[in-house]
């Protein structure tokens, strides 16, 4: 079994950019630039067989390239624990279109997801445990922080392995973007 996800890379010059945003806050494990990406679809644990077919299927999406900007840093918390920090994606239709283009290909083949509502964000650090007073204050001080707008010119089929603390994500394919 291979657990997938399909995903946007981001470009180095913006991985420099995060770099200097991160601190010495307790408890953030901090994600690696290798493992740094926006997440388009989690599709979960699929067999060897059917991996052939979902990259057969992400061959048919069609989209435009496009461009994205991350704009601000936020939380997602378990109650009132925050547990992962991350970076906003600003708004752009084509991202979403594109989020739901993959999604329709990997029904074509017999996936299924779960169906909340896209947040699109680049996850920055992973937390626990962190001082309250010192995260609320990191959280403001990053609220505003905008990188530079990139270019999105294709999207990766990844797989992850090893330890669920500490996995590593490895790019089995890439898709081009184009218009029909």
């Amino acid at each position: 079994m291979k657990r997938l996800f399909v995903a946007l890379e981001i470009p180095a010059f913006i991985l420099q950019g995060i770099e200097n945003i991160k601190t010495n806050l307790r408890g953030a494990r901090w994600q690696t630039e290798e493992n740094s990406h926006i997440t388009l679809t989690f599709i979960g644990d699929v067999d060897e067989e059917r991996v052939l077919r979902i990259e057969k299927a992400l061959q048919s999406v069609h989209s435009p390239p496009f461009h994205l900007t991350l704009k601000g840093v936020s939380a997602f918390y378990a109650g009132d624990i925050p547990h992962v920090v991350w970076a906003g994606v600003e708004k752009e239709d084509k991202l979403v279109r594109l989020k739901d283009s993959v999604d329709t290909a990997l029904q074509s083949v017999g996936i299924t997801f779960d169906k909340r509502k896209y947040h699109p964000h680049m996850t920055l650090a992973f937390l626990k445990d962190p001082d309250g007073e010192i995260f609320n204050a990191f959280l403001q001080q990053q609220a505003r922080v905008a990188f530079n707008a990139f270019a999105v010119p294709a999207f990766s089929l990844y797989q992850s392995v090893g330890e669920k603390g500490d996995p590593q994500y490895l790019k089995i394919a890439t898709y081009k973007l184009r218009s029909l």
